[in-house]
């Protein structure tokens, strides 16, 4: 009892010191700095600890500094503290990467000392021809198509054996057995009788009977044929006219005795196996491969190989077959090749070693890497690159590698020949990326920028096809320039044909080619979108990050091995796809139903759009008394519309954005041009409600713009209709100051299907000037040709056509819209046209035909050059560095006129010209 009490007290004392000591000796949350008045309590009176612990905490550090946890970096603060999931002290970090250009979420900036604590190397990407030579090893083996099985055709006793030992050579026909059979002897003595029987009714008067004996002959010959005579054996009966009771047993084919399974003298049944033939003259070679060898071997490949029965000679085989499983107890994969072997040097179950040399890239040099540059996560690889023009700055890439051979890794996807990648280093860059909690190998979705009010978490992804139906959010967390944001609503379509062909591919309705075909089409989709027009810094740098991931999302899925890693493929890049829907404009912009009004009234909205189109270009060109007369003209147009007709929601916007209209009127009343400036922002959002509503004028495009820095820096919007800025708030100063919001276009009934195309924007234009476009039309055809042949005098011949024929076409009887872009379209064509003749080389004149191709692009989409032909728009992704290039071509059949023969049929049809 006392020695329990003792112990008691032990554990309790010990309890009570351990409580002292957490209390007294924890941390607090913002380590105090000691009295500088009062001496350290070790007598080191000048060691500042506070200062040595907090480095970043001063003004010199040169960055922002923010708090962290070490083993949860994405803990940050602006303040010391502890961790809230650890309650580990924070430690000070100076972010200093805002200094100097920012080009990815996941870069970081080292310095000179930093790069040499970390050994960083880095080396170009570059393409060159690489390869690996594969050491396998196996065995000689029979060709299984090439043995023959010999067996007892009639049951009975095996008097006499003809080759009675295994390895002999023997030759098709051959005898190989004879078989006492009274089976045989009783099938013999029906065709004897059935042939005397048929002989001695040759004179016979009656049909009938004859055909009954010429019957039973035929049967008597059929039944000795089951039974393994030939029919030269069968005829040596008839000749001989007397039954026998052996049959002889011939082999079938030629090759050596493999196996004997039977002895002189044995009794056997029918089909009784007596001897195996194997033919020789080509055997298989059959190797062990590792599955890391099993990208260096492909079908109908040549390998040698060497035996030691014959050192220092090699032999050769063709793979024909590579097992479609792996052996679970060696892990390897069986290789078979087929050789020759007419010498017999080659003796099955001989050992053999073959060394087989294989080049990467059948179609293109490819791109590689060092090994030690990717951090591999699967068949994905995160590398690390240093920016061309800043030694100091590194920024995470992550890639598609494809096979390794020897000390490279050869780049699928997601580089470019001469980035500065990092060879040595990376796991140390990327350690230092995780810390500051961007996106990194072990951490990739960290670090996203996220606008105030945003979410930009990933979306638990649910199994395909088996969610809600995609919802667009109501509102994108960037506000992204026109340019781009009319390019996105072709991925949420790619996104729900993969959607739909993964859950199909899961009920088995559909194969797992069909997931392939619908990733790579949101593949190429996602890698056609130019996003150079966004301005937002951290909308460029997220919209580069999530379509890379994109990317390789659907470049792996492009080429999943089966349903299952669809499956699992769609899973990342259904999450991936969900931050990208939160944060871009996927969806094009909702339209309210289109207003009903009397032509009178949509008449009158015409001519006040032309008065407004006056007034802003006499803003736009700082003339202040050709604006007052503009703004004179639209106030009285506006006091005419005929609005009496309009009821119900029609009258509402009629009445408020017609009051909105008046009063910017009003103010510009006697004022000056920065007055009338000032209430151009008000008219103009006016008149955006009117056409938005009710429709703007027919067969003319309707440009919003936007100038960021109007209004002192708060932004301004305007109309146009031609998408080139001129910028009516500061005129001649900043005349091009601006950007395309969006492209009016009238609101659709309410009726409509909302995932229909919207309608063309083919003008109505003479039928006079269509025909003087013909001739313009065949000879850019011929251009175009020209270069898919390879042939540069025919393509500057027919450029020259195009010359002579572009100053005849008369634009005189074209609408102002109409005549504007004509004018556009005709620059574009007189500057590829002469750019074409004036070449000296084909790929000279391929860029000029990229500039004659945007004019007559325009002229058969806007104008209806060549209405009367089969036209259609061609874009191949890979023209001019995969920048991708489009042209016009008469046939559906793709004829690439930017590589020619080498890759004639690269590309495809996006759509058909000219269709209203």
């Amino acid at each position: 009892m006392k020695r329990s009490t003792r112990i008691l007290g032990a554990v309790l004392l010990l309890a009570a010191v351990f409580a002292v000591g957490y209390f007294v000796g924890s941390p607090s949350r913002a380590p105090e700095k000691p009295a500088t008045d009062q001496p350290a309590a070790d007598g080191h009176e000048d060691h500042d600890h506070a200062a040595a612990e907090q480095p970043a905490a001063s003004g010199e550090s040169g960055g922002d500094v923010v708090w962290t946890c070490s083993m949860h970096p994405q803990i940050q603060l602006p303040e010391p503290g502890q961790c809230p999931i650890c309650f580990m002290d924070l430690i000070p970090l100076t972010d200093g990467d805002g200094d100097g250009e920012v080009v990815s979420l996941r870069q970081i900036r080292l310095s000179s000392r930093a790069r040499t604590l970390a050994e960083v190397e880095v080396v170009p990407v570059e393409r060159r021809a690489v390869g690996l030579t594969t050491r396998l090893t196996g065995k000689v083996a029979y060709d299984e198509t090439r043995l023959a099985e010999i067996a007892a055709w009639v049951g009975g006793r095996l008097d006499t054996l003809y080759v009675d030992y295994t390895g002999q050579q023997v030759e098709g026909g051959e005898r190989l057995a004879s078989i006492y059979s009274p089976d045989l002897l009783s099938a013999q003595a029906e065709l004897i009788q059935a042939a005397e029987t048929l002989e001695r009714l040759a004179d016979s008067r009656s049909t009938l009977t004859k055909q009954t004996a010429q019957r039973t002959l035929d049967a008597a010959r059929k039944k000795l044929s089951l039974l393994g005579l030939s029919g030269g054996q069968i005829d040596a009966v008839l000749r001989r006219g007397t039954p026998s009771d052996h049959v002889t047993i011939t082999s079938t084919t030629g090759g050596v005795v493999i196996e004997r399974h039977v002895t002189e003298g044995a009794y056997v049944q029918t089909g009784a196996p007596l001897f195996t033939v194997a033919d020789l003259s080509r055997v298989w070679v059959v190797l062990e491969a590792y599955e890391s060898d099993l990208p260096w071997i492909r079908m109908g490949q040549t390998v040698r190989f060497a035996t030691a029965a014959h050192p220092g000679e090699t032999f050769e085989g063709e793979v024909v077959y590579i097992d479609p499983f792996v052996d679970r107890s060696t892990r390897t994969i069986r290789v078979r090749l087929e050789a020759n072997n007419e010498d017999g040097r080659l003796k099955p179950g001989m050992f053999v070693t073959a060394a087989q040399r294989t080049e990467a890239g059948d179609d293109a040099t490819p791109l590689v890497i060092p090994a030690s540059a990717p951090l591999l996560t699967g068949k994905r690889a995160v590398v690390y690159l240093q920016h061309p023009d800043d030694p100091g700055l590194y920024y995470g890439q992550e890639i598609v590698l494809g096979p390794r051979a020897g000390d490279v890794y050869i780049v699928r996807e997601g580089l470019s020949e001469g980035d500065l990648v990092v060879a040595k280093g990376a796991f140390k860059i990327d350690s230092a990326v995780q810390i500051k909690a961007k996106p990194s190998m072990m951490t990739p979705d960290a670090g996203a920028p996220a606008p105030a009010g945003h979410d930009h978490g990933m979306h638990a992804a649910g199994p395909p096809g088996a969610g809600t139906e995609m919802e667009m959010p109501d509102e994108p967390a960037y506000d992204v320039p026109f340019e781009f944001a009319r390019q996105l609503p072709v991925l949420p379509q790619h996104y729900a044909m993969v959607e739909e062909a993964v859950y199909a591919a899961r009920q088995g309705a559909v194969g797992v080619e069909a997931v392939r075909s619908a990733f790579k089409d949101f593949y190429d989709a996602v890698c056609a979108i130019d996003p150079t027009s966004i301005t937002d810094q951290d909308a460029a740098l997220l919209w580069k990050e999530l379509s890379m991931l994109l990317r390789n999302d659907s470049f792996l899925g492009s080429e999943a091995e089966d349903v299952s890693e669809a499956a699992r493929l769609f899973r990342t890049f259904e999450g991936h796809f969900a931050e990208l829907r939160d944060a871009f404009p996927l969806a094009p912009p909702k339209r309210a139903a289109l207003l009903q009004a009397p032509p009178a009234f949509r008449e009158s909205l015409t001519q006040l759009f032309r008065s407004y189109l006056a007034m802003h270009d006499a803003l736009s060109g700082d003339d202040a008394e050709a604006a007052r007369a503009a703004a004179d003209e639209l106030r009285s147009l506006l006091g005419r519309v005929p609005a009496d007709e309009l009821s119900g929601e029609a009258a509402d916007v009629w009445q408020e954005a017609s009051g909105a209209m008046q009063d910017a009127l009003d103010a510009m009343e006697g004022g000056d041009i920065t007055a009338m400036r000032d209430s151009f922002q008000p008219l103009s959002d006016g008149l955006t409600t009117l056409i938005t509503r009710f429709g703007g004028p027919d067969d003319t495009p309707v440009y919003e713009m936007f100038c960021p820095m109007a209004f002192d820096n708060q932004g301004g919007t305007w109309l146009q209709i031609q998408p080139d800025v001129l910028n009516p708030y500061y005129g001649a100063s900043m005349l091009r100051c601006g950007e395309v919001r969006r492209e009016l276009a009238p609101s659709e009934p309410a009726t409509g299907d909302p995932m229909e195309s919207p309608a063309s924007s083919l003008l109505d234009t003479p039928a006079a000037f269509r025909q003087a476009l013909a001739p313009i039309v065949s000879a850019y055809l011929g251009v175009q040709l020209a270069l898919a042949d390879d042939h540069l005098p025919t393509a500057r011949e027919q450029a020259r056509v195009l010359t002579l024929t572009l100053p005849m076409v008369d634009a005189s009887g074209l609408s102002e819209a109409a005549a504007t872009i004509w004018s556009d379209a005709r620059a574009s064509l007189e500057q590829g046209a002469a750019a074409i003749e004036s070449s000296t080389d084909i790929e000279a004149a391929r860029m000029g035909f990229l500039t004659l191709s945007e004019g007559m692009l325009t002229a058969t989409a806007r104008l209806g050059a060549g209405v009367n032909r089969d036209l259609y728009e061609a874009f191949c992704p890979m023209a001019f560095g995969n920048e991708g290039a489009s042209w016009v071509q008469e046939s559906e059949e793709i004829l690439n006129p930017y590589f020619g023969a080498s890759m004639l049929r690269c590309g495809e049809i996006e759509r058909p010209l000219g269709v209203r």
